[in-house]
């Protein structure tokens, strides 16, 4: 089923399945903007002896290994323990913050200066997807975050994929492309560094075998040189695959 009504079922059936096991209303609400706190499991987990473990679990009535109980509940707590909506506003914050910030350069003119300058050398569709390739990287090289590098320069290459006549499609695939996979390969950009501290691994070292992310802007950039799955748009605005304009 589609994520969005999969994802609300799933809040709403926590929701009536903790107000029936006894939670007050203000607990399920704090749940959901604070995140569940698994106490029961964190207990467990804290215990520093095989004895204090087994003392937790038989004031549950549970007879278990506390071996066993204590992988257990450090494994709960770090999969239940993962905030509610609070923890991911910071993610929100900063999507609106490059909307403010790319909405205020549109408005003042500044996006119709940079882009002017940007695509002035571009003759060709290759030119424009590779121009949006440099805007992509540069962001994430230079501000740091993956979000950036795909707002700004669609806000800032959308008015030239349109007035070349491209379906956007082709604006989104290459922003995909450039934008969202190059941002792992930069150790200072946010997806960079919470990837090497998850996988406890530095970004140069996993750089060299991280083969999609690097041959993909290049087969990007080569398929549209020769005029392969270019996105145009058709007269009532469908998607016409093609090699040039469909009008030409």
């Amino acid at each position: 089923m589609p994520a969005i009504p999969g994802l609300f079922a799933g809040v709403l059936a926590g929701c009536a399945m903790a107000f029936l096991q006894g939670l007050h209303p203000g607990d399920i609400l704090n749940a959901l903007q604070n995140g569940y706190e698994p106490s029961f499991a964190q207990t467990i987990a804290d215990g520093e002896t095989a004895a204090a473990v087994t003392q937790v679990l038989a004031e549950k009535g549970l007879t278990l290994n506390p071996d066993l109980a204590k992988e257990v509940g450090g494994s709960l707590v770090e999969l239940l323990a993962r905030g509610g909506m609070q923890s991911m506003n910071w993610t929100i914050s900063l999507i609106l913050c490059a909307f403010t910030f790319g909405g205020v350069l549109e408005r003042c003119g500044f996006l119709e200066v940079l882009l002017h300058a940007a695509l002035k050398p571009v003759k060709s569709v290759t030119g424009l997807v590779f121009a949006t390739f440099v805007a992509c990287f540069g962001t994430n090289l230079f501000l740091g975050d993956q979000y950036l590098s795909i707002v700004m320069p669609g806000r800032m290459f959308k008015p030239a994929y349109d007035e070349r006549g491209l379906h956007g499609r082709m604006l989104s695939r290459s922003l995909e492309d450039f934008g969202t996979i190059t941002s792992v390969l930069i150790p200072w950009n946010t997806c960079g560094a919470y990837n090497s501290t998850v996988l406890g691994v530095p970004t140069v070292e996993y750089l060299p075998y991280a083969f999609l992310n690097y041959l993909n802007p290049i087969v990007s950039v080569g398929m549209t040189a020769l005029g392969i799955g270019i996105s145009w748009k058709g007269k009532d605005g469908e998607v016409v695959i093609a090699r040039s304009r469909p009008n030409e």
